[in-house]
């Protein structure tokens, strides 16, 4: 009998593998952070473990794809009005004043273990000041790709666009492997062409992941129409700028052919449901995106626009408005749902060879689910039953590389006491300045 570091036995085992395979009852065995046996319980009688744990669901560790995680301080700071005067009269100028090595790590401090609560064990951010939210990432155990924001005006840290896309480059070379860095030209709004193709050729040259916002809201299409005489998809598309190592958030307005060229490109795409909800911004056209082969993924953008960070709160969402919108009951199904936040993420950061489905090999990033209560049963389908009952309260346990990050809804690398305290202070700070 082998003896390994983790053994999850009597669990509903959600593989999320090319097959979909759900396997009832079954076992999952860790060792020195990699599954090396998944199976029933004739391959459980085959180990023992260090860490043994029955009666879960289990499946991949979700992967956020659009995240601002150091906003987490403006949780609440400027709700029920329109994305552009959000941005210009309260976001952008909080930044501004705000913004610091210290403020974003502990900001990043608290986004992150709101994340892992949430069962999330990889998030693909855009931010600045990024280094900071590396630390921040290293002290909680999460996996991450890191964004440093590129925009057309200077910031406190960065002079210009240049600076920006420097500082991501040399980041790069500080972190590895479970924190990487990507460059993040903020929109077509924000960074003029210059700034575009210096951030396309240094993502070339060193293979960074690029991570933008894309055909958000109609007020921005109508923009670029203005200012460059086309569409901001058919505007990056003519020049280059979209490909297999880009994830262009939210693709709201998007035209037939404009579908065509983002899965002609590679390019993946996060949606953002509740975020686009709240702002009212729209809805991205989903499941014309997936039907065209598109790699949809998915994230919650930041929470002071969203204004949580649950990942099962958007799927169930985003199922159930696209089978409304499309007329039809039967699209965006409960599996298909779970892949845009597992393995259609981790495809979109490149990171689909080590997380995102549960297989022999693969990292063990995992979360667990109690289905001990009242509302959690009974249970036919394990994998319906995690996109439309259950919720972030029934994560009792979340691994990332078989490292416990999560324990009996614990966070275990982070002080929640301090967490608490800085959040309280720092609004406090935030209000009085406003």
């Amino acid at each position: 009998m082998r003896e390994v570091d983790i053994l999850l036995k009597n669990c509903d085992i959600i593989t999320v593998n090319t097959s979909g395979e759900v396997i009832r009852k079954g076992c999952l065995a860790v060792d020195n952070g990699t599954i090396v046996a998944i199976g029933d319980e004739e391959t459980a009688a085959q180990f023992s473990g260090k860490t043994n744990i029955k009666n879960r669901i289990v499946c991949p560790g979700f992967v956020n794809a659009h995240t601002h995680i150091a906003m987490a301080y403006f949780k609440g700071l400027a709700d029920d009005i329109d994305l552009h005067t959000w941005l210009n009269r309260y976001i952008w100028p909080a930044e501004s004043h705000w913004l610091s090595d210290e403020f974003v790590y502990n900001s990043s401090l608290h986004g992150i273990a709101e994340l892992l609560l949430n069962g999330v064990t990889t998030f693909n951010d855009m931010y600045f000041h990024s280094r900071s939210t590396a630390r921040a990432a290293q002290k909680a155990g999460i996996r991450a790709v890191l964004g440093e924001g590129v925009v057309d005006f200077p910031l406190k840290l960065h002079p210009n666009s240049t600076s920006m896309i420097d500082y991501a480059v040399a980041a790069s070379k500080e972190y590895a492997p479970r924190i990487q860095f990507a460059i993040a030209p903020h929109a077509v709004y924000t960074c003029g062409a210059t700034s575009w193709e210096v951030a396309f050729q240094a993502a070339r040259d060193n293979g960074l992941q690029l991570h933008y916002h894309l055909a958000e809201t109609k007020k921005e299409v109508e923009d670029a129409r203005e200012a460059l005489g086309t569409t901001p998809v058919r505007y990056l598309y003519k020049n280059g700028w979209l490909g297999k190592n880009v994830t262009a958030a939210h693709c709201v307005w998007l035209e037939d052919e404009e579908i065509e060229m983002l899965a002609e490109s590679g390019t993946s795409v996060a949606i953002n449901t509740k975020s686009n909800l709240k702002l009212a911004s729209g809805f991205a056209p989903v499941v014309k995106l997936l039907k065209a082969g598109v790699n949809v993924c998915i994230g919650t953008d930041s929470v002071a626009s969203n204004n949580n960070l649950s990942i099962l709160e958007e799927l169930s969402i985003t199922s159930r408005l696209h089978k409304t919108l499309n007329n039809d009951p039967t699209c965006l199904p409960a599996d298909q749902m779970l892949r845009l936040a597992t393995i259609n993420g981790a495809k979109a950061l490149g990171l689909e060879k080590q997380t995102g489905s549960l297989e022999v090999g693969k990292a063990a990033d995992l979360v667990l689910f109690s289905s001990d209560s009242i509302e959690a049963q009974p249970i036919y389908s394990p994998v319906s039953h995690l996109v439309y009952t259950l919720n972030s309260s029934n994560i009792t346990d979340v691994f990332i590389e078989g490292e416990a990050v999560l324990k009996n809804r614990k966070l275990v690398n982070l002080d929640t006491c301090e967490i608490l305290e800085k959040a309280v202070r720092y609004s406090a700070l935030i209000k009085g300045k406003k």
